[in-house]
């Protein structure tokens, strides 16, 4: 679930994530229909990697791992012993500061010893995920206004995940839908591009206006913020719906 505070939102910042990640690598740019209908092209590139060292594949180990979290946390003041599992340890603690009950964390977590709930129930318990996404009063209502900001298709085409993910994503549902071909991997990984690409939008346009001090980060010299589309189909827009 996407967090009321945008400085705070994982899906944003995966999405901001990805977008530097591509428009220093360039991956999957020259990728063909054939090479997302075969797994064996794409199915290992892992998601946290050394931009600069095209070892895509190579996934990073927990040593590396820990320590760039350590130095965040020191950065924040903040202190920590499971590093590697640091969302584990730290998530609880919140909701139990949120004063979730305590089925409901074991439930999130998936630490529920019955079978039944840890491998085969598939009902999320929505109200500790509402709750860590800053939802916290309404008696469980929730409403986000930086989500239903319209993002223009020629616009989210200027991204660096748009420039590529948008035209392969509507090329493999055709493809399934041709063919009957089951590569759901590939439609679903896509179709998750195309929609984190759209709220990679509504998040940086979001934290430029409610937290302007952050754009002096060189994320925000991507060339799609400099856009005439951005400006008008986006930027003006969150003003209206974010902060009216």
């Amino acid at each position: 679930m996407r967090h009321i505070d945008v400085r705070l939102c994982p899906v944003g910042a995966l999405s901001f994530y990805l977008s530097m990640r591509f428009n220093v690598t360039h991956e999957f740019e020259d990728f063909l229909l054939s090479d997302w209908l075969d797994n064996s092209r794409w199915f290992d590139v892992k998601l946290l990697v050394d931009p600069s060292g095209g070892e895509f594949s190579r996934e990073m180990s927990n040593d590396s791992y820990a320590k760039a979290i350590k130095k965040v946390l020191l950065s924040l003041g903040i202190a920590a012993l499971h590093l590697v599992h640091l969302g584990r340890n730290l998530g609880p603690k919140l909701l139990e500061m949120l004063e979730e009950e305590s089925d409901a964390i074991r439930q999130l977590g998936n630490w529920n010893p019955s079978m039944q709930d840890s491998s085969y129930s598939t009902k999320l318990p929505m109200r500790p995920i509402r709750k860590l996404a800053g939802f916290v009063s309404a008696n469980g209502m929730h409403y986000n206004p930086r989500t239903q900001v319209e993002v223009p298709e020629e616009l989210a085409r200027l991204t660096p995940i748009g420039q590529w993910a948008i035209d392969a994503f509507k090329k493999v549902s055709q493809a399934v839908l041709d063919s009957g071909l089951p590569k759901f991997t590939a439609y679903n990984v896509l179709k998750f591009f195309v929609e984190l690409n759209r709220s990679f939008l509504q998040d940086a346009a979001t934290m430029m206006i409610k937290h302007p001090e952050r754009i002096i980060n060189p994320f925000f010299r991507l060339e799609v913020f400099g856009t005439e589309e951005f400006l008008v189909s986006l930027f003006l827009h969150v003003v209206v719906v974010v902060i009216a």
